[in-house]
């Protein structure tokens, strides 16, 4: 149902953009969605970006999470009732602290840096606390989370830049990372959360 509603949401979109730029009104639909695609999202379909993605032998490995991230995830839901499944950057902020995830390598402002990664104006860290988080972006989290907490943060700054830098240029040439699973999943429940 969701993958029929995110292309009905497509469809429209795309008509609501292109259907004064379309000369024929037959197959208007399809002509627009047509349109939406080859212009704006097939070119930026090979510009892969975030934490899962980024590099693929680490999204294998990561695939393995995917299950109980999304029952945290579910849980965590459950105790800030939203109706589409959904939370705030504000409540994942919240949710570390709660479960004391932030610690001298995964700081509070790290954790504002990996939460806005991918962000359109990563210079605002606090601009994404009233944004949703799907779940998706909240598995990106948990990865990027997991980089900056097990990697070694070396005193003082690399190469001019701190470890995982504003600007994101510094995170993303971050030595490998083998993933640890970043808490004890299985011994979170919706009381726990509360």
């Amino acid at each position: 149902m969701l993958q029929h509603r995110v292309v009905s949401c497509l469809v429209m979109v795309a008509y609501h953009i292109y259907h004064k730029d379309m000369a024929s009104q037959n197959n208007l639909l399809a002509a627009c969605f047509s349109k939406l695609m080859t212009s704006n999202i097939r070119p930026g379909a090979k510009n892969v970006k975030g934490f899962l993605f980024r590099r693929p032998g680490r999204a294998v490995a990561a695939v393995s999470y995917l299950e109980k991230s999304w029952e945290v995830y579910q849980e965590y839901c459950k105790v800030h009732v939203t109706p589409d499944q959904s939370m705030s950057g504000r409540h994942l902020l919240w949710m570390f602290k709660d479960l004391r995830l932030l610690d001298t390598n995964l700081t509070t402002a790290r954790l504002l840096r990996v939460i806005t990664a991918e962000s359109p104006d990563p210079s605002n860290p606090t601009g994404c606390l009233a944004l949703e988080i799907t779940f998706l972006e909240f598995f990106e989290v948990l990865l990027g989370s997991a980089e900056v907490k097990c990697q070694l943060v070396p005193e003082g700054p690399v190469g001019g830049r701190s470890p995982f830098s504003p600007d994101g240029e510094a995170g993303r040439e971050a030595p490998e990372v083998i993933y640890k699973q970043p808490f004890p999943v299985g011994q979170i429940s919706s009381s726990s959360l509360s």
